[in-house]
């Protein structure tokens, strides 16, 4: 645990005053407070100032390191002259204004006007512009009679006990209770802009040493932790090196064997368009095969349709013969592209392959297409309208995507003649007889039992 904070550490008072204005009350307050808090703790020009150092800088430096600063004003605080007449406080070497300016330049440090000998806050045209601010401060007022003095001076210890603490404590949270003596100062006053109008590589040399100290002073409060924080920084750094010179692949060296020769690759022989299915026969004292091609998808099976199951009725329907044929399209989504194939015939019937499959009918009327699927059952209508002989635009108001552009990919395939489908017909008799598919496919989900699972 770090060391507890004592209640006013060593120069955590400042004291501004002017001689000629308030010196002898300043005298009797400052007793008072050497002995509440002790000599030690209150900054004085008087008594803390070596002889021979360049006192702007001097005080600057030791404005740095108080807490709370007093600037006590008198009646004369505004109108003391110098010996050629001019206005002191308008000066802008004059070792009070100089204080005053650069305790407000600081963000972290109090400033307390204390008002003696009667005295008000300035008016703001009695005050130069970088002093101005000092208005906004809530003041202390002190009498200099016997029971009012008293009472006084003991709300003034109390105020500043206070404000020395809090002070202390935010500083102790900015530096992660590192060093209380180091203060942020602000760019407001001219004295702040003459300092900071130096070698472009100071500032980054004053952030460096800030942070230096304040980690010096993290690690003496908390050893462990800043242990553990230069083990992780050192495993960060050997991770980056490793990622930026990663270790090159081993050359592989060449084998002395002859090479072997390749095994030949047999001919792929691609299957029959029309695959036949073939009943099996029932075996005697067996149950009956059961037909298992009833409880398939309409698309794993192509080709020809058993002859046991019973053919649909062909639907009345109005095709405009330029759908005839096939189409295909590509919709952009948000993870990539989805393209589709549309085939249509002449009887109505559409079947849809791609991201996903959907098949059934297609009606057409005055610019109107009607679209009933078999697959989802639903029932759709919207206006179609082509683009030469070879593009389609369809607007479905239930496609998520919007309007989609059909490409034509091929034109519809030319009947067979009379002699060709004479010379195609088969038996009837024989076991893998399928008639002409003339009517349309029948719907296999019909036929698929409830909660069979779907492909």
């Amino acid at each position: 645990m770090p060391a507890p904070v004592p209640a006013l550490p060593q120069n955590s008072i400042f004291i501004c005053y002017r001689r000629s204005d308030s010196e002898e009350m300043v005298d009797r307050i400052y007793e008072t407070l050497s002995t509440e808090f002790g000599p030690e703790s209150i900054f004085r020009d008087i008594d803390n100032i070596p002889a021979g150092v360049d006192f702007p800088s001097y005080i600057e430096d030791s404005l740095r390191g108080c807490p709370v600063v007093l600037v006590f004003i008198g009646r004369e605080w505004t109108s003391c002259v110098d010996e050629r007449g001019t206005t002191r406080l308008q000066d802008p070497e004059d070792h009070v204004r100089i204080e005053v300016e650069t305790a407000l330049a600081l963000r972290d440090t109090r400033v307390i006007p204390v008002l003696v000998r009667r005295a008000s806050i300035p008016a703001e045209k009695e005050l130069p512009e970088t002093l101005r601010v000092l208005r906004r401060r809530n003041g202390v007022t002190v009498r200099g009679s016997g029971p009012d003095y008293r009472q006084d001076v003991t709300h003034l210890a109390a105020t500043l006990r206070r404000a020395v603490n809090e002070v202390l404590e935010k500083r102790r949270r900015a530096l992660g209770e590192g060093n209380h003596s180091v203060a942020m100062i602000s760019p407001t006053s001219e004295i702040t802009r003459q300092t900071a109008a130096r070698s472009w590589w100071e500032p980054w040399l004053g952030r460096i040493k800030k942070g230096t100290s304040r980690a010096r002073a993290y690690a003496r409060v908390y050893p462990q932790r800043a242990a553990g924080v230069g083990v992780g920084a050192l495993v960060f750094a050997w991770l980056v090196w490793k990622v930026a010179h990663p270790t090159p692949a081993p050359i592989a060296k060449p084998d002395p064997r002859p090479p072997e020769t390749p095994a030949p690759i047999a001919e792929y022989v691609a299957p029959s368009k029309e695959p036949s299915i073939v009943t099996p026969t029932p075996q005697p004292n067996s149950e009956p095969p059961v037909a298992w091609w009833k409880y398939l998808p309409p698309n794993l099976i192509p080709g020809r349709i058993p002859s046991d199951l019973p053919p649909d009725s062909p639907p009345a329907v109005t095709l405009d013969p330029k759908l005839v044929g096939t189409w295909s399209t590509k919709v952009t989504t948000p993870n990539g592209y989805m393209t589709f194939r549309w085939e249509q015939s002449a009887d109505g019937n559409y079947r849809v392959t791609g991201t996903w499959s959907d098949a059934g009918t297609v009606d057409t009327q005055d610019g109107m297409m009607r679209r009933t699927s078999s697959v989802t059952h639903l029932t759709g209508e919207f206006p179609y309208e082509f683009k030469g002989n070879n593009e389609l635009i369809t607007k479905d108001p239930s496609d998520p995507f919007g309007a989609q552009s059909w490409k034509r990919v091929s034109s519809p395939t030319p009947k067979a003649s009379t002699k060709e489908k004479s010379s195609t017909t088969r038996s009837k008799s024989s076991d893998n007889y399928s008639a002409p598919r003339s009517n349309p496919p029948p719907d296999f989900r019909r036929f698929v039992p409830r909660g069979f699972p779907h492909f």
